[in-house]
């Protein structure tokens, strides 16, 4: 699951973002820590996440 969320939803909206740059730029940095705060809450909460 965490491979599905990487391919089809964080790195698919990064790379829209990214063509909007720098305008974009602030955008990017929330969605950043946004998704780095939801992904680390799963590994933390579901342990065969850990082995991704």
């Amino acid at each position: 699951m965490p491979t599905r969320m990487w391919k089809y939803s964080i790195y698919s909206f990064l790379k829209l973002l990214r063509r909007r740059l720098p305008e974009s730029l602030d955008y990017i940095l929330a969605f950043i820590y946004l998704t780095y705060q939801i992904m680390a809450f799963l590994y933390k909460i579901v342990p065969i996440f850990k082995d991704t």
